[in-house]
Formats: C-alpha cells, structure tokens, sequence
C-alpha cells in the first residue's frame, strides 16, 4: 500500500508560505553554464503492478535526452515576468528543453525533490515528478537552474532550517516497523549571498504485513545564489536496497550538477552523514514504529 503524505489542503497551505515579492534577479538574454558533474543510476524495483523500472544508466537528464558527465549546460533566459521566468537548456548549441519556473512550482518542487526516490518508488504518494525512464538518464528534473523572482529565500530557509516541517509530509511512514530518521537543514554562505538546502535521512523501513524491508540512505541538497536568483549546483546521493513488497528491490543514484565556476563541495561524506549529520543538523524527526 502506498503511503500518502499530505492532503490537497496541506499543500495549498504551504504553497502559499512562499509569497509573490516583486523582486527582478535575472533578465532575458542572460546566460549560465553548468556542468554534469555525477549521474549514475542502478535500479530494480516496482510501483505496484503498473511501473517496472530495471537497469544502469550513466546519463543525465535533460527533457527527454541523455547527456554525458562532464558535458556543459547553457542556460539562457528567454521570459522573466513577475513571479515566473523562462530559460532554454541546451547543449553543443542544441536546445534540449525549454522550462519554466513559477513560485508555486518552484516551492512545492524543492519539496519533492528532496523525496525523489520516495515518490518514485511509491513509498510516499504526493507531489509530482516524472516516471525514471532509464534510457533517458537520471536527474531532478530541468526547473532548478534559475529560480522564479518571486522567492522568498528567508522563507524556505525557515523551512528547511526547523526539520519538524518535514513531519507532515513523512506522515506515511508512520505504518513503518523499522526506524527511519531525517533531519534537514538551511545554511548561509558567502556573506549571505549563498543558500544551502538540505535534506538527509538514514534508517531501515519494515512493513510485514507487505513483505517489504528496505535499508534507506539519501541525502540531497540545494544550493542557489539569492542574488541572481541562480542555482549554484545541486547533488542527491540515494541507497535503498532490500525487499519491497516482496521483490528484490534495488534504487541506487547519484546525480550532481553545478555552475561552471561554483567549487563548493556540494555532497555529504557518508561517514559524516550517518554518524554526524542526523544528530548536529536542526531537529531530529523520528518516525516511530506502530507498536501493535
């Protein structure tokens, strides 16, 4: 059974904590380039009958193509309104996707992607992301590189910085027998010109009644420059590995992508994260067992 993690209601109530302001960061006919610095991905698992996803990619996503590590990514601005903005993404002069960007989208989306493997398994039901097509690659999707203009930065680092926000939306979790822990967090860099958004979780998730244990490592993060309003990279790490509802279950995935000129680290070293990062950054949520 998939687990529902928050209501249209809860949605729209905190899509609506990420307000309009009138704030202009970029302009058309500006332009970025990034650089695929990881994508590989090992799967083998199944979102009940309908989705089976099986087999190893070394590719990044952009719209519906593959490119390779190391490849650059222009960005240029095509429309900036009031509190949306458009850019192409191409690569070797070739246009692979023109994406947009709103402040509903964007609010809502950095959410869901810091659960990406958790959407796409069907652990967690909620937010929408695109089904894994294997042969196309692995990413988070084309909108992050340019954020809308109407973010409000202090307000998603509220966000991010108290990890009991996260409750609601692992609430599904709360069925699960084993102990799976998260803790997010929010930090400044740069003079306050850089913002770092953060997710990790570690732990085991059991469901005996639906033959399903799974062993859960993931950490994402996203870090943006509150100035130009641009992405400055983002990295997901994720391994789950086990049974899930009874099959040999594999969701093994890195993916980072950065700014030509950004050199922050933008990972979680794994000793750190497992041993350091649950019990130093922010709050600590617990998502207890159901004792029966």
């Amino acid at each position: 059974m998939k687990k529902g993690i928050f209501t249209s209601i809860l949605v729209i109530t905190l899509a609506l904590t990420i307000p309009i302001s009138s704030s202009q960061a970029v302009s058309v006919g500006d332009s970025f380039v990034y650089v695929v610095k990881k994508a590989h991905g090992e799967f083998s698992y199944s979102e009940g009958t309908a989705v089976t996803v099986s087999g190893e990619t070394n590719k990044f996503r952009v719209g519906d193509t593959g490119v390779a590590v190391n490849s650059n990514l222009d960005i240029d601005v095509t429309v900036v309104g009031s509190s949306s903005v458009n850019f192409d993404i191409s690569s070797n002069d070739t246009v692979l996707k023109s994406a947009s960007n709103n402040w509903l989208s964007f609010g809502l989306g950095l959410i869901a992607a810091s659960m990406y493997p958790f959407l796409m398994m069907g652990i967690s039901t909620g937010g929408t992301t695109d089904p894994l097509d294997i042969s196309k690659g692995v990413s988070l999707g084309d909108q992050w590189y340019i954020a809308p203009p109407s973010t409000d930065w202090d307000n998603l680092y509220d966000f991010y910085n108290d990890t009991a926000n996260w409750a609601p939306f692992f609430a599904g979790f709360s069925n699960d027998e084993g102990t799976f822990n998260i803790s997010s967090s929010a930090t400044w860099y740069d003079d306050n010109e850089t913002l770092a958004l953060a997710l990790v979780g570690l732990g085991t998730y059991s469901v005996s009644a639906e033959v399903t244990s799974l062993t859960i490592i993931h950490n994402v993060r996203f870090d943006y420059n509150v100035t130009s309003y641009t992405l400055q990279g983002y990295n997901m790490n994720t391994g789950i590995s086990g049974t899930y509802q009874g099959e040999d279950t594999k969701f093994n995935m890195v993916v980072q992508v950065a700014e030509s000129s950004y050199t922050r680290g933008l990972g979680v070293p794994y000793i750190a994260f497992a041993f350091g990062a649950l019990f130093s950054i922010g709050l600590i949520v617990v998502i207890k067992k159901r004792r029966k």
